[in-house]
């Protein structure tokens, strides 16, 4: 807008220049010449006036200077002061002659375009019938224009000049308000400096509103959906057809060990992993596919769609999902499965074997009674692994609770009543030391299920004359025992299900293989911490934390 207003401010004045000057030459010649021809008229008349006086002889009126010419009636030249009258040709013809003859006088100008001049003539008839002329000569408007060619230049570069300052000057001056204007649109009390601008501003800053409102909504949404594919479990990873990262969120960025600046570059950059650049480039090619692969001894699964704009592939949205705790819940269930069946085919297929033997007569009468314990005994191993399966079922839906305040104490001292039986058979000694007492909110079942399993663990698992001591402070009860120990390798283990450190010393203890895998749910449950010490052949020591309320 600067550019065209100053470009028009100097065309103005160039043509305004132009104009003038070529005005003011015409004005000039119309006037000079005007002048000229009064002069020669003037002239003329007085001449004509000596030459009918008698007393005046034709040489007086050669002193006069210009071009005086006597011509006689028929044309033919009588007299004439620049030229030899001789040798002239007749001026019968001549307008200004022809002209004199009719009416008295005549006047013509005659131009010489060789010579750039322009020739007056003024004719009058004189008393006896003859013409006398007068003229004189003088600069034509070109002739005049071009001579002073050189000044008028100098004229016409200096005002050239002054326009060119004086139009940048008046464009600065005209803009300077539009500028000001528009770097304070926003400000309400600002008025357009020109009143034609007016509704232009109005609109402008309406439109500004508007854009306003819509951008601020657009980023209040950008801000949602980043907030949420930021705390999205599932890597996410956005990228255009050139294969350039456009986004990408902290769980791709940890799940595939990637650089998280990686925004407008290209994926090799981000990640080479193999698998994740395949399902990529299927995706490119217009095919959601999915892979599944290892990543840091995690289990991943890799999803990749194109994203489409009618026909067109403009990119690709890859979802990254970490499910090892999936797959190894789907292990641990096929393998609970698994053992469950194995746990229960033993006591059954026992009692089944046993119960035939007798059936048919193939115990003697006196070992009946034997092979009756013997399934009883079973029986009792059988409902003791259903309690066991039953509760662990219990604790894995996570009902709600039934907390009460539990006196831990009374709880433990009750675990070692139940268990007076299993030690006296085991000869192990059962102790309790209360350093302090203390309560914990909880559901009572999940307390004792923690510390019962345990207790029973350390009876079963103990030495012939050994000992089990259970200790209470503050926050935390201590079960120690003196019995075999767990070795280190397999310490990490132990709350696994069906998992035994010695399945033959399992079978021999009558452990159903549940019970430390009760303890781990119950403890998640009840909002305790369960830490093990243990040496083999020293004995163990199970602390459980209770957290401050």
């Amino acid at each position: 807008m600067k550019r065209k207003i100053y470009i028009r401010l100097c065309a103005i004045g160039i043509i305004s220049i132009i104009l003038t000057a070529v005005c003011t030459v015409l004005i000039y010649y119309g006037m000079f010449k005007k002048n000229t021809m009064t002069n020669v008229r003037n002239t003329v008349i007085v001449l004509s006036d000596v030459m009918n006086n008698k007393d005046v002889q034709l040489d007086v009126i050669k002193k006069v200077n210009g071009r005086i010419t006597l011509i006689d009636t028929d044309g033919t030249v009588l007299y004439d002061n620049s030229a030899d009258y001789r040798v002239m040709e007749n001026h019968i013809d001549r307008p200004e002659v022809k002209e004199a003859l009719e009416y008295g006088t005549g006047t013509s100008v005659h131009s010489s375009a060789t010579l750039g001049y322009n020739s007056y003539y003024c004719a009058v008839k004189l008393n006896d019938g003859r013409i006398l002329r007068y003229s004189e000569s003088a600069k034509s408007a070109l002739s005049i224009y071009m001579s002073n060619l050189p000044i008028l230049l100098v004229i016409t570069s200096v005002i050239l000049l002054m326009c060119v300052i004086f139009a940048n000057y008046l464009t600065k001056q005209i803009i300077k308000p539009v500028n000001n204007m528009s770097e304070n649109l926003d400000d309400e009390n600002l008025e357009a400096t020109y009143d034609e601008l007016t509704p232009f501003v109005k609109a402008i800053r309406e439109r500004n509103k508007r854009i306003g409102h819509e951008i601020t909504n657009l980023m209040n949404e950008k801000k949602k959906i980043e907030t949420v594919i930021e705390n999205m479990s599932e890597g996410m990873l956005l990228l255009d057809k050139d294969l350039n990262v456009i986004s990408v969120n902290d769980g791709a960025v940890n799940i595939m060990n990637g650089k998280k600046e990686c925004i407008g570059r290209n994926l090799l950059y981000f990640s080479r992993n193999e698998y994740l650049n395949n399902v990529i480039h299927y995706a490119l090619c217009g095919k959601r596919n999915t892979v599944q692969t290892e990543i840091n001894k995690r289990y991943i699964d890799i999803i990749g769609s194109p994203i489409k704009d009618g026909n067109n592939i403009t990119g690709v949205i890859c979802l990254i999902m970490d499910v090892t705790e999936k797959r190894e819940s789907e292990k641990m269930r096929s393998e609970f499965t698994a053992n469950v069946s194995h746990e229960l085919k033993t006591p059954l297929t026992s009692i089944s074997g046993y119960s035939e033997m007798i059936e048919n007569g193939m115990v003697k009468e006196e070992d009946i009674k034997g092979f009756a314990a013997k399934i009883h005994s079973e029986a009792l191993r059988l409902l003791d692994l259903i309690g066991d399966i039953i509760k662990l079922s219990e604790l894995e839906t996570e009902k709600e609770s039934n907390r009460t305040d539990v006196d831990i104490h009374e709880t433990v001292k009750q675990c070692m009543q139940r268990l007076t039986v299993l030690a006296s058979q085991k000869n192990v000694e059962l102790n309790i030391n209360c350093i302090e007492n203390f309560t914990y909110s909880a559901d009572i079942a999940d307390i004792e299920h923690i510390i019962c399993n345990i207790c029973d663990n350390a009876v079963r698992y103990n030495k012939p004359g050994g000992k089990v001591t259970v200790t209470i402070s503050r926050g935390k009860v201590s079960v120690k025992d003196t019995g075999i120990g767990i070795p280190k390798e397999h310490q990490l283990r132990i709350f696994e299900r069906f998992y035994r450190v010695d399945k033959s010393r399992s079978k021999e203890t009558g452990g159903t293989g549940l019970g430390l895998a009760i303890v781990k749910h119950a403890a998640k449950k009840a909002g305790v911490t369960v830490d093990l010490k243990s040496s083999v052949d020293t004995g163990t020591e199970v602390i459980i934390y209770f957290k401050d309320e």
